[in-house]
């Protein structure tokens, strides 16, 4: 691409310069064109990200020209011993421009050690916690970042090497909503030697990062060594990259609209879990089975944790032969349990059972004297209430108990966990016992929801497994004189 100062040594300089002035047209046409496909204004507070490169610098001089409304923002990764000195030219570019500039510098490499990340995604979170930052304290959602068709290519080949599906060889977005921001990508289609022709003809300057080079980067190695000897064999290369991506992006668009629709139907979301009908979820094709998952953990888990399709691809593997009560572990402490007919994931097997039923909060047996009374005790989402004043008996009889006082074999009862063994004699069954685990089993509940599921007892007998089945010491006397009202309710 010739810039201004080939021109004035072509010897058709007229025409050269008529192209290079075409290309400035045409980039300030591309970037109106968006901000006007995506009803940006230009009054509009814009967050630039500029770090001292052509490509952004470019793009801050024609927004300037545009006259959109920018913040410009320059995050210093510490990286170079000279990283100050881009500081000093962004605010110097801004000064001239009038535009507001904001400044932030994070040790990304000490970032990265601490939480184990790579220097890449240190810088990437860095970035995003400050653009957030700026973008919440200008009350704007909108932020721009300069990547263009080279940085596209690279990420897709990148993406493919690292092994990734649809979405993820789409690559780049020109408009990517992240949390609470709206990432604006307006030069996606533009190669760079356009944008430095453009630099380079405005008399811009711009620093060249020699981190660039640092073979360490992935992408680095990716710019220096292999897109050149994929080049050699098809020079279009950048161009058909990013060709590819667009069209995975419109196959990514549609395969999100078969999600959301199957989402509809089989999906039932609450604030702790999303419940898939086992049947449905297994009758849809394997990739919307992932999308769906993936998707779940996406409502239940905070915008800024990543999901990938990695992350499901082995429990959608598994699924099918999962055992009810048993439970699969997904990304981020999150679960998906079979419970019956049921898939349910949740962020934790104990959150969701707490939510459910009620659980005990104790592993020892908490005595109650009846002499204390009332009292109320919590059990995860529930309350259990004790008194001996009579209480309104609930919808559901299973969960209210009265028992003869008189009766009781001690004046304390006591609230514990199933143990190994438990037995009981259920009311109706002329003083038989029963195993408290196909108690369990006839009732439906879930393993992994009975290992804290209350129990009543008094001198070591149940007399009532709470919410579920009554013992022949519920059975009252007419001549019953003091009792004791047990009633387990949602809290």
């Amino acid at each position: 691409m010739p810039s201004r100062q080939d021109c004035t040594r072509h010897p058709l300089k007229k025409v050269c310069l008529l192209y290079v002035l075409y290309n400035s047209s045409m980039l300030q046409a591309t970037v109106n064109q968006f901000l006007e496909t995506n009803q940006i204004a230009r009054n509009k507070t814009i967050i630039l990200g500029v770090s001292g490169g052509v490509d952004s610098i470019a793009l801050l001089h024609i927004c300037a020209n545009l006259g959109v409304t920018v913040i410009v923002a320059h995050l210093d990764h510490q990286l170079r011993a000279t990283s100050d000195k881009d500081a000093a030219l962004v605010k110097e570019h801004a000064s001239k421009l009038r535009f507001p500039y904001r400044a932030k510098t994070v040790a990304v490499e000490a970032l990265g050690n601490a939480n184990k990340w790579s220097i890449e995604t240190a810088g990437r979170k860095a970035r995003l916690a400050f653009f957030h930052a700026l973008a919440h304290a200008y009350q704007t959602p909108y932020v721009m970042l300069a990547h263009h068709a080279d940085d596209q290519a690279e990420t897709v080949l990148m993406r493919l090497i690292r092994g990734a599906g649809v979405n993820g060889l789409g690559a780049m977005q020109p408009v990517t909503a992240h949390a609470e921001i709206t990432v604006l990508r307006p030069l996606l289609s533009v190669p760079k030697a356009t944008l430095r022709a453009y630099a380079t003809h405005h008399q811009l300057t711009w620093v060249e990062d020699k981190s660039n080079t640092d073979a360490r980067f992935f992408r680095n190695r990716v710019r220096q060594t292999l897109l050149p000897q994929l080049q050699a064999e098809n020079p279009n290369l950048i161009a058909g990259l990013n060709r590819t991506a667009r069209l995975l992006q419109h196959d990514a668009a549609l395969l999100k609209t078969l999600t959301d629709n199957a989402w509809a139907q089989i999906a039932h979301q609450t604030a702790e879990s999303v419940v898939f009908a086992r049947a449905e979820w297994l009758a849809q094709p394997i990739g919307l089975q992932l999308r769906l998952l993936k998707k779940a953990l996406q409502v239940l888990l905070p915008p800024a944790a990543e999901v990938t399709t990695l992350s499901v691809e082995q429990a959608v593997a598994n699924l099918p032969q999962l055992e009810s009560g048993k439970q699969l572990p997904l990304a981020h402490d999150m679960t998906v349990q079979r419970q019956h007919d049921k898939l349910i994931v949740s962020a934790k097997a104990t959150t969701l059972w707490e939510q459910t039923y009620p659980q005990v909060q104790v592993d020892q047996p908490q005595d109650i004297a009846l002499t204390a009374l009332p009292q109320r005790i919590a059990l995860g989402a529930f309350t259990l209430t004790l008194t001996t004043q009579p209480l309104e008996a609930p919808a559901q009889p299973a969960r209210y108990a009265v028992f003869d006082i008189e009766a009781l074999s001690t004046a304390t009862v006591q609230l514990r966990p199933p143990i190994a063994g438990d037995r009981m004699q259920p009311l109706g069954m002329q003083g038989k016992s029963r195993k408290l685990e196909k108690i369990f089993t006839s009732q439906k509940i879930p393993a992994a929801a009975r290992r804290n599921w209350p129990l009543l007892t008094n001198d070591g007998v149940i007399i009532w497994l709470c919410g579920l089945r009554l013992s022949e010491k519920a059975r009252l006397p007419e001549q019953s004189q003091q009792r004791l009202y047990c009633l387990l309710e949602k809290a």
